[in-house]
């Protein structure tokens, strides 16, 4: 159990004063200082301490960044939704801006058994009057769930929830857009006949623009990235990569790199070769031409070596 006078001392060292003035500006937090940790940091400080993470949420906290360690404590934690329930309502209800409530839902993580407990979870957030409670219910929804079913319901519980609080406004905005890109008809039809504000709809429709131009920037530096490595077949490569651990950083994909390697050591035949391939000669001489003539055969064609 790590002590908050060492936790702080560890935040301290990892802060960044240009970054915690630009924070500052555009997380909002009325309550607490920021200290001016990244992200990236304060959610393996939190992953370090899962276990703990009962004692983390009860531990004094008077910086913004000790509340995102809280909250990704309880969501990375390997312990039952059941259990975890309790700390995900009074983390909800801590909250008072959209960084924290965001973090918080990209980490929690539950089983997949634990699946409809954790929609019928967000769904009872949503409908909550307290603005950033339903934040958090609005995008562990669509965050979580993308199935048809459940997107229908999310879009149903839309029009009814109030209209005019900023950031439970952007959150149903923003699901649309993500609902959108999977459910191109759904989405025209209900924003068509749905009751919610025009400033919504108008914000979803921003979204949703601003996420198909970078759906097309990741594709292009994707085509460009394979390319690069001279697959044989693109399709059968990209088909191995797991696009859910891909993500775009400017005009990089975070992540790709790593996993060509991968599939290029696991599956080499999959990609021309760079050495000379050796010339299929073929038996001579009434000889059987054995095993050496057809590895070199296959490696022509761009197959992987039989195994004995």
């Amino acid at each position: 159990m790590i002590e908050r006078e060492k936790l702080l001392v560890e935040l301290e060292s990892l802060s960044e004063e240009k970054f915690r003035i630009f924070n500052e500006k555009i997380v909002h937090t009325s309550k607490y200082r920021v200290i001016g940790v990244r992200m990236p940091d304060l959610k393996a400080i939190a992953k370090k301490h899962r276990a703990d993470y009962k004692e983390i949420f009860e531990m004094p906290y008077d910086s913004f960044e000790e509340i995102i360690i809280k909250g990704a404590a309880v969501g990375f934690a390997d312990a039952p939704l059941c259990e975890k329930e309790p700390y995900i309502i009074r983390y909800a209800e801590m909250i008072d801006n959209w960084a924290e409530c965001d973090c918080f839902c990209s980490c929690i993580k539950v089983k997949k058994s634990e699946a409809d407990d954790l929609l019928r979870l967000a769904e009872g957030l949503m409908y909550r009057k307290e603005e950033f409670v339903s934040r958090v219910g609005t995008v562990l929804m669509f965050s979580k769930f993308s199935d048809e079913p459940t997107v229908r319901k999310a879009l149903a519980i839309y029009d009814r929830l109030p209209s005019g609080e900023y950031y439970r406004d952007m959150a149903v905005a923003w699901g649309i857009s993500v609902y959108c890109v999977k459910y191109p008809q759904l989405i025209a039809e209900y924003l068509e006949h749905s009751p919610i504000s025009v400033a919504v709809k108008l914000a979803a429709a921003q979204k949703e623009s601003a996420a198909k131009l970078e759906k097309m920037q990741f594709d292009h530096i994707l085509e460009g990235k394979l390319s690069e490595r001279k697959p044989r077949n693109a399709v059968a490569v990209k088909a191995l990569l797991n696009m859910d651990g891909l993500k775009l950083a400017g005009n990089e994909i975070v992540g790709l790199t790593e996993q060509l390697d991968k599939i290029a050591k696991e599956n080499d035949f999959l990609f021309e070769r760079s050495e000379p391939v050796p010339k299929y000669m073929g038996p001579t001489g009434g000889g059987s031409g054995g095993q050496a003539d057809d590895s070199a055969a296959r490696a022509v064609m761009g197959l992987p070596p039989l195994t004995k």
